[in-house]
């Protein structure tokens, strides 16, 4: 099937906001909606190309949708709702090669599902999530956190408890159940986790009620033309490590922009002085880390002074949090690794309780444009979700 048109080629520049994006082509700045709600983070970098489909659509102010984006030999479609169309043309007859009806935007109960696929014996309410974020491996579902999500999990382990748990409760004899398809965007997918790190809601759901309903993780390649191919139908689902993961405890990085440069007085550091620009800070929190985010995000004036970081949060334009849950003490690694890629270090911040120079650095640029951050940050992340 194929998953978009490739109209135009481009270089992606930016995302003024969650539906538009700019891009270059030739001599040209253009922009295009973005038909995909995620955050699209690690795909998303300026200079990355991406693909553009013109729209014949007189009602619509932009010309172009962005369809899809280029990453090595492979392209990653964006257009989410097509992946529908790819379930039902490519991968639901491969899934249940015995479906006597296949039906799509069916309602039960309360809620409305993509498809209802009936067998002889059985009827299986299905939803589709489509899926970009994928490193190491493994695939993460979401890329940034979903109440919708979550209530589709609920509802379809609801669907196996009113089904009396898979005994016939219909004249036909046929019993229900209710199933997921995460449809993976990557050839390179070879398990998946639901996205502890970034959505411990969804993933605590997930653990509750996976037991409850049919989960499917299918790799999808898709080819420059669009063209895309059922790569590996059933990929394994991570669970060894989601218990630990989902205990809210960990590391994280905070990247704060300081607007001009200025000189605080830091606790017992003393007077430091910051250039104008965006810094990273790495941190851990053993227990209770959306909380220590959430403190972090706020502004502390007039609070007690607890951290270095809580000094600067003061001061700060911007903040920007990135957990990542796990049960490793990573924090000096962390730190390091940053310190790696940053502008340079502020000496004996944020590090009392360790032997490390710095745990605060300087970045040139907003850390979210930067490839180098975006990787170390999903390395971790992937890593430590398969237990390395």
């Amino acid at each position: 099937m194929r998953m978009f048109r490739a109209d135009l080629e481009a270089v992606f520049l930016d995302r003024p906001n969650r539906f538009v994006v700019r891009v270059r082509s030739g001599g040209r700045i253009l922009h295009a909606y973005c038909p995909n709600p995620g955050r699209m983070t690690e795909l998303l970098l300026p200079g990355v190309p991406v693909v553009l489909e013109r729209v014949e659509d007189p009602g619509r102010r932009l010309d172009y949708t962005l369809a899809a984006v280029r990453r090595g030999g492979t392209s990653v479609p964006l257009i989410s709702v097509r992946a529908n169309d790819l379930a039902a043309d490519s991968i639901i007859p491969l899934l249940y090669p015995k479906a006597v009806a296949v039906r799509r935007e069916v309602r039960w109960g309360g809620s409305r599902f993509d498809f209802l696929v009936t067998l002889s014996d059985i009827e299986v309410l299905l939803e589709v999530k489509a899926c970009t974020l994928v490193e190491e491996g493994l695939a993460l579902f979401p890329d940034a956190p979903s109440l919708r999500a979550v209530r589709h999990l609920r509802e379809l382990a609801g669907i196996d408890s009113a089904a009396g748990d898979g005994k016939a409760d219909r004249a036909d004899g046929r019993s229900r159940r209710g199933a997921v398809l995460f449809v993976i965007f990557s050839p390179d997918a070879r398990s998946f986790m639901p996205n502890v790190h970034i959505d411990p809601v969804f993933a605590s759901a997930f653990a509750e009620c996976s037991q409850r309903f049919q989960v499917h993780a299918v790799a999808i390649q898709t080819h420059q033309d669009g063209t895309a191919i059922v790569e590996r139908l059933r990929l394994p689902v991570e669970y060894r490590m989601l218990d630990e993961l989902a205990a809210d405890g960990g590391v994280y990085l905070f990247a704060l922009e300081i607007e001009r440069g200025r000189t605080l007085k830091i606790g017992s550091l003393g007077d430091v002085h910051l250039d104008k620009g965006w810094y990273v800070y790495a941190g851990s929190a053993r227990k209770g880390l959306s909380r220590r985010l959430a403190r972090h995000g706020r502004r502390t004036r007039g609070k007690v002074m607890r951290w270095h970081i809580d000094f600067l949060r003061t001061e700060a334009l911007a903040v920007r949090a990135f957990p990542i849950r796990t049960p490793y003490d990573v924090e000096c690694r962390l730190a390091q690794d940053v310190r790696a890629i940053s502008a340079g270090a502020v000496p004996r911040f944020g590090c009392s309780d360790c032997s490390c120079p710095s745990h605060l650095f300087r970045i040139s640029g907003d850390p979210l444009q930067d490839s180098r951050f975006v990787a170390l940050l999903s390395r971790y992340r992937h890593r430590i979700a398969l237990g390395r």
